[in-house]
């Protein structure tokens, strides 16, 4: 049914998030006479399916309640339409089971991608993340990383000092995300912002990893600086509940904005005047690449990689600082819209033109 290659990527979520918009990023910029993509999710269904069918993708469901049953369809899959490239993207090394997969399907490149520096779920996945680190080392043909300490958090010190990984750059389509002064005053309209008021925000899902309560904190205490300031969260997640009762317990939830997931990202940026991402720890979110490209002034927190500051416009500001001296470091940047940000970002290679351009020459000489 298909003449032109393809290769599977494991795995994607029900919704856009870090993985899948790097994904559907990459997807878009690749040449698809040459090339295509399949897709493994865990999901019954996926939001964003059709956004990656129309490219000519196919979308796969493969439920992971049972372990047997889920490695026993990993390898019926592959097996079935031959691949012979997989690549596998993971936040951890907790579940190594794509890896066993492919290699008793007989996969020719088994390429093991990291995305973060930690897991996403509790203290057992943790213990098994460094019990399996040296397996998946010894499965995985390719390593990739999206930033130094996502590669020594997957690989290890030994594997990243022997220069064993390559870093693949969570490029986006940087015009995008360009600073438009016409977008930024009618989405400002749209969210019925009055002409000083300062607006914060954070994309993300919410959760622990995220920080959003400690940004509750933050918007308190920068209303006691600036009176008008409000805090946009787009994003949804488990710890949305606590994060509008710390806005009513701390006397600000009438400042903020939870318009749950959003679509038009790169038009609600433009809104803001300042991006804040108090996250415990991150890979190199596409989050922060996008709002540097927007122009914004942009505080992130030290505990990700160095590598996520790429333009003039980032400062990383320490978790052990108090919401309050957040506040002082955010408020010194009010007003200074980075306007040529996306030349910036673009030239330092993050466009996602080239991180499709450096996939797809792998894929088709190793094919």
């Amino acid at each position: 049914m298909y003449s032109e290659p393809r290769v599977l990527h494991i795995e994607i979520g029900s919704g856009l998030g870090g993985i899948g918009t790097f994904l559907l990023n990459v997807y878009r910029y690749i040449d698809h006479s040459k090339l295509q993509f399949d897709f493994v999710t865990v999901r019954d269904r996926v939001l964003t399916e059709q956004q990656y069918t129309e490219l000519g993708g196919r979308i796969f469901s493969i439920p992971y309640g049972n372990m047997l049953d889920y490695y026993r369809g990993l390898v019926k899959l592959i097996s079935e339409n031959g691949y012979k490239i997989v690549h596998i993207h993971k936040n951890s090394a907790a579940n190594i089971i794509p890896f066993l997969a492919c290699r008793k399907a007989g996969v020719k490149v088994i390429v093991a991608h990291s995305h973060n520096t930690k897991p996403t779920t509790g203290r057992f996945s943790k213990i098994f993340h460094f019990i399996n680190r040296p397996i998946l080392n010894r499965l995985a043909d390719k390593r990739f990383a999206c930033s130094d300490l996502a590669a020594l958090w997957l690989f290890g010190k030994r594997c990243v000092d022997k220069k064993n990984v390559a870093y693949v750059r969570n490029g986006i389509v940087t015009e995008r995300f360009a600073y438009n002064g016409e977008t930024r005053r009618k989405v400002r309209r749209e969210l019925e912002l009055q002409e000083g008021t300062f607006l914060i925000g954070n994309v993300g899902r919410m959760t622990t990893q995220k920080n959003q309560v400690f940004l509750v904190e933050i918007l308190c205490e920068l209303k006691k600086r600036y009176g008008d300031t409000k805090l946009l969260i787009c994003g949804d997640g488990e710890l949305r509940g606590k994060i509008w009762k710390r806005g009513e317990s701390l006397g600000v939830v009438d400042s903020l904005i939870l318009p749950g997931r959003c679509s038009n990202i790169e038009e609600i940026l433009q809104a803001m005047d300042a991006y804040v991402m108090p996250s415990i720890h991150e890979g190199l979110t596409v989050a922060a690449v996008e709002a540097q490209c927007a122009g914004l002034p942009v505080v992130l927190s030290d505990t990700m990689s160095k590598q996520t500051v790429i333009a003039g416009n980032c400062r990383m500001v320490s978790l052990k600082k108090t919401a309050a001296e957040w506040a002082e470091e955010i408020l010194e940047l009010r007003g200074m819209r980075y306007e040529n940000a996306e030349k910036e970002v673009r030239e330092a290679g993050f466009h996602v033109r080239e991180t499709a351009r450096f996939l797809q020459d792998y894929y088709l000489k190793n094919l």
